[in-house]
């Protein structure tokens, strides 16, 4: 009863003291006063533009859009791609964001990364103007493609300060330099001053202009040039963030060998890689692809080819993102593929991508077992080091090696007898090793000098971690666990678009 007395006394305002009343509330008012009632809604009549206004303040309302902005987000326009990175491991679930093109509050799996995390794109944070909306209804000197699209209030407009440039002053008779100093000093706070208020002024500002995938899509903006990075308007990609994953399994079938009880027994150990040793998984770019059956855009593993299987057709190479060249017959969601081709010829397909990485996972433990005994090698039979050992240590050394270095021809062997030679080995020379470091005092100063001496430490450290993370691949393909109707059920009860 008392909104409706409200209504009625501005019904009883003159037509044009409402105008210039409707003109000082936000987006969202300016909607709910057209719905109102009738003698409202021929006063305001809204358009679209004011549809969009609103949805551009909802987008900043915690209880629809989520929070404001991303926490490791560079605030720098340039920075856009450097934010992707720094926010990978961001959980964005729950947050929203406006698409203009058809009028949706989306989460990010919907959006390329420049449509969230570049200055003029990102949601406004306090201190912005764009925080403050005010509607631009009402304004007829400005054609409705062209309105203002920043906030029209006296009260972020009387925010802008000048900033002054500094003077010179006529009765300074100090030497010099000591005031050039304090000038400078004091232009370059200015400077950066105003490069803050700059950025904060386009905090936000062109929102207006975002738009999803699939509105891109039909624009014409994804897919207009036939690219390997964009796809085709057949088949149209879009690069999406980089998310951490353990390894290829991990990438391509995330949380299946958990479900079956085959969690990973640790993570990833690190690396050997003399560049970056400690590094324990990988930055992957996820790409989003429109599925040419059912028109949804869902990410690169929710697609056949994608499950990493070599010499498929329509494929000129492989590669962990999306730089291929793709075939419109392979296309198809995993859910398409079922319907199309049946759940058993879906379910054989996946197993064989996963028999695939599992092998692969395998070979790589075993070339990371033998990589520390040839990097030990390096170590103890060059250069200075390779001197200052005596000789009945060095004939100790060599005999340790003997029928573990394998040879140019040798294929990898992950047998039980050959890891349990490789693992005697590993103790016998692991106890060596200590003993010659502690028996000649400058032997560990003159290993540091080695490029390859902490990737070396890395692998003494963790060498059981890499027999385990063997066994664990192995155990998994020699069992009887992997069947195709678990995976094709794994496959089409996951959201395909998800990123992890």
């Amino acid at each position: 009863m008392e909104a409706d007395n409200r209504l009625t006394g501005l019904q009883s305002l003159p037509v044009e003291i409402l105008r210039c009343v409707i003109r000082l509330v936000d987006p969202i008012g300016v909607v709910s006063l057209a719905q109102a009632n009738s003698y409202f809604r021929r006063i305001i009549d809204p358009g679209e533009w004011e549809l969009v206004e609103r949805l551009l303040q909802l987008e900043t309302i915690l209880e629809y859009g989520g929070k404001l902005s991303l926490p490791g987000a560079g605030s720098k326009l340039q920075s856009a791609t450097r934010a992707a990175a720094s926010s990978r491991d961001i959980d964005l679930v729950g947050l929203r964001w406006a698409c203009v093109g058809c009028m949706r509050l989306l989460s990010h799996i919907h959006f390329d990364n420049h449509s969230l995390l570049k200055l003029k794109f990102r949601k406004p944070v306090s201190g912005t103007p764009a925080y403050y909306p005010i509607t631009s209804w009402d304004l007829p000197r400005y054609p409705s493609w062209a309105r203002p699209r920043g906030s029209k209030s006296s009260k972020t407009r009387d925010d802008q300060t000048p900033i002054d440039t500094p003077q010179l002053n006529p009765d300074d008779d100090s030497d010099g330099w000591e005031g050039d100093l304090q000038e400078a000093m004091t232009v370059l706070d200015l400077s950066e001053a105003f490069r803050k208020k700059r950025e904060l002024m386009r905090w936000g500002a062109k929102r207006h202009l975002r738009r999803c995938n699939e509105c891109r899509f039909q624009m014409g903006h994804i897919g207009r040039q036939r690219s390997p990075l964009t796809g085709s308007m057949e088949i149209p990609i879009q690069m999406s963030r980089r998310v951490l994953f353990a390894d290829t399994i991990e990438r391509y079938f995330p949380g299946y060998l958990a479900m079956l009880g085959k969690e990973r027994p640790l993570p990833a150990p690190p690396a050997l890689r003399w560049l970056n040793p400690s590094q324990t998984g990988h930055s992957w770019s996820m790409c989003m692809l429109r599925c040419s059956g059912c028109g949804i855009w869902q990410e690169w593993r929710a697609f056949i080819f994608a499950n990493g299987v070599p010499n498929l057709p329509g494929i000129d190479y492989p590669l962990n993102g999306a730089h291929v060249q793709l075939s419109s017959d392979l296309t198809h969601c995993n859910h398409c593929t079922a319907e199309r081709q049946g759940r058993d010829w879906l379910g054989e397909r996946l197993l064989a991508g996963l028999r695939f990485h599992l092998t692969q996972k395998v070979i790589y433990m075993v070339q990371k077992i033998e990589r520390g005994f040839f990097l030990l090698r390096m170590c103890l039979s060059n250069g200075q080091p390779y001197r200052t050992i005596r000789r009945e240590d060095n004939v100790k050394v060599k005999h340790c090696l003997e029928g573990v270095i394998r040879g140019p021809g040798t294929p990898i062997q992950s047998d039980l007898a050959r890891m349990g030679f490789l693992r005697e080995r590993f103790a016998q020379l692991t106890e060596l090793f200590r003993r010659l470091l502690a028996k000649y005092d400058d032997l560990e100063g003159q290993l540091r000098r080695f490029s390859t001496w902490r990737e070396l430490c890395l692998w003494m450290d963790h060498y059981h971690n890499y027999e385990r993370m063997l066994w664990w691949a192995k155990d998994i393909l020699d069992g009887d666990m992997l069947i195709p109707e678990s995976i094709v059920d794994w496959a089409l009860a996951r959201d395909g678009a998800s990123l992890s």
